[in-house]
């Protein structure tokens, strides 16, 4: 339902419908020995939005997300991950709404001290391709986000792993 509404005059909103239909899937395949993970993940969602509102414009969007993942375990406790995705928005009136983003991550570890105590080096969105405001649909408004975070960075990090038994 959706209206508009004058604040100085409480009069009443007319209901108004639109009507949603989404259909999804999902699909990961996933490949794992003693010291190497990989993985190819896909997921698309279509959705379908409409009104008998003369107001309202029928549409249809599709979304998909496809990607690749890798973990490897090297020799001298070196460890590196990577994850590589496609994100694509399609279908919308507004082009802003209609994006496309290829989104490329990545890690990597150094554990001495029998894996008590890790160098981490994490890289997020390395090929600079999203952004801090964030578009959003659906059957009742678009909504835009601004996000107060840096969308892309490289961090780096130190973890200390501790396991103090009682001696009881």
């Amino acid at each position: 339902m959706y209206g508009t509404i004058n604040a100085d005059i409480m009069t009443d909103i007319p209901l108004r419908t639109v009507n949603t239909v989404t259909a999804k899937e999902d699909i990961r395949i996933d490949w794992q020995n003693d010291r190497h993970r990989a993985s190819l993940f896909g997921d698309v969602r279509f959705n379908r939005y409409w009104s008998s509102d003369v107001e309202f414009t029928d549409f249809s969007s599709w979304v998909y997300n496809i990607g690749a993942s890798a973990v490897m375990n090297l020799p001298y406790d070196w460890g590196i991950s990577t994850d590589l995705a496609l994100h694509c928005r399609r279908g919308f009136a507004d082009r802003r709404l209609n994006t496309t983003d290829l989104v490329w991550n990545a890690r990597v570890s150094k554990s001495i001290l029998k894996g008590s105590l890790m160098f981490i080096v994490d890289g997020f969105d390395l090929l600079h391709r999203l952004s801090k405001v964030t578009y959003t649909i659906n059957a009742q408004a678009r909504t835009e986000t601004v996000c107060n975070v840096i969308p892309s960075y490289i961090m780096f990090h130190v973890r200390w792993n501790f396991n103090k038994q009682p001696k009881r």
